[in-house]
């Protein structure tokens, strides 16, 4: 019985550490106000919220018990995941580190990185970014510029990512560049992977502000940027092999459904306060569906994630479907928005969630890699190019 089979059996379990999440969220938001945000997980920022939400035991809950973590399974980390997005909490300080670096480390860092870098992680206080996309070389990973040469007792960066988010606030940044000359015949071989510390000497973050002023996404330069050789990630040369692996995490997990869920189930509530005809009953039906299927294909591809498996084209299509489901809902509520009544006391609150979504629909199926793009992993995993 594989990891997932055994969780999937104990239901109880689950359905009590759902509780847990839920009381704590109730009870920590009564306390600090926080408001429940679309693209939380992107957009809200709160270090003190991961501090508080990691001594309740909510963080690195797959991280083994030896580097400080809880020693739980992909599914106890869905269920709070879950909740922590449906409830439009303020996640993103930790998020990148707990959902991408910490499965890193773990399968290709080394015994000194996970001891350095992992109980910071489980403690909520270890904020990290992801430097990929470059100007040309967004989706198409292979077209990554960005270089790192040898030197004396490391290596020295040299190149522009952009799109880095939290760069800004990040303690690191984990980069993807080009070790070796590009050889056209195997446009994936040749990357490496560095934890380069964002006080390194020669990084430049500059600010990349969205239409409201919002401030998520950075442009960072490396300049002569030294990186120790005990700050490589996994072997040189193999970096196309883990970002991959990396990538399924990303692009599989509930944020890449449950972005705008605070935003679809305001509308339910206040929809909830009258008379709906029979079209708008159909169209809220038809979105919660899709919703639920969407999960059942999400937590498919963490199953195959946790069981070692390759599930790259699993959770690109994960992410075509999740992401495009999301846009469709922030259409669908501004279509149903007008049969709220605007004297409710959902309206105000609905209008500002509504608003925040439609500035970040362009984004969902951009960031993790273009939709276009992604259907072609799907096509080239099922054999059809």
């Amino acid at each position: 019985m594989s990891e997932f089979e055994a969780l999937c059996a104990d239901d109880g379990e689950l359905a009590e550490l759902r509780v847990s999440i839920r009381d704590f969220l109730s009870a920590d938001r009564a306390e600090y106000g926080w408001e429940p945000a679309v693209d939380s997980w992107l957009a809200r920022w709160d270090p003190a919220f991961s501090a508080r939400l990691a001594v309740a035991g909510f963080v690195g809950l797959t991280i083994p018990t030896e580097y400080g973590g809880h020693g739980l399974g992909h599914l106890h980390r869905y269920v709070v995941t879950e909740e922590l997005l449906a409830q439009g909490a303020p996640v993103a300080a930790h998020w990148i580190a707990d959902r991408q670096v910490a499965p890193g480390l773990l399968a290709y860092g080394s015994e000194e990185q996970r001891r350095r870098i992992l109980p910071r992680i489980v403690a909520g206080t270890l904020y990290s970014a992801i430097g990929m996309s470059e100007h040309g070389a967004g989706s198409d990973l292979a077209a990554v510029q960005t270089r790192a040469v040898a030197t004396e007792g490391g290596w020295l960066l040299n190149g522009t990512k952009v799109w880095t988010s939290g760069a800004h606030v990040a303690h690191q940044i984990v980069v993807l560049a080009r070790t070796s000359p590009a050889d056209p015949a195997h446009r994936h071989a040749g990357f490496s992977q560095f934890i380069v510390p964002t006080d390194a000497e020669g990084i430049n973050i500059s600010p990349i502000q969205l239409m409201n002023g919002e401030h998520h996404f950075n442009e960072v330069t490396f300049d002569d940027t030294f990186v120790a050789d005990g700050d490589v990630l996994g072997t040189i040369g193999d970096g196309w092999h883990q970002v991959t692996a990396e990538l399924g995490f990303e692009r599989s997990g509930p944020e890449r459904i449950l972005s705008t869920a605070t935003l679809v189930f305001a509308a339910v509530r206040a929809l909830a306060e009258h008379d709906v005809d029979d079209r708008t009953a159909a169209e809220v039906g038809d979105l919660m569906a899709r919703m639920i299927s969407l999960r059942q294909l999400s937590v498919s591809v963490a199953r195959a994630l946790s069981d070692g498996e390759d599930a790259a084209s699993r959770a690109a299509l994960v992410k075509d479907l999740g992401t495009r489901f999301e846009q469709d809902s922030v259409e669908l509520v501004a279509d149903l928005i007008g049969s709220v009544d605007p004297r409710s006391p959902h309206a105000a609150r609905l209008r500002g969630l509504l608003a925040t979504a439609r500035l970040h629909s362009p984004l969902f199926t951009l960031r993790g890699g273009t939709n276009e793009v992604l259907r072609g992993v799907v096509a080239k995993g099922m054999g059809a190019r």
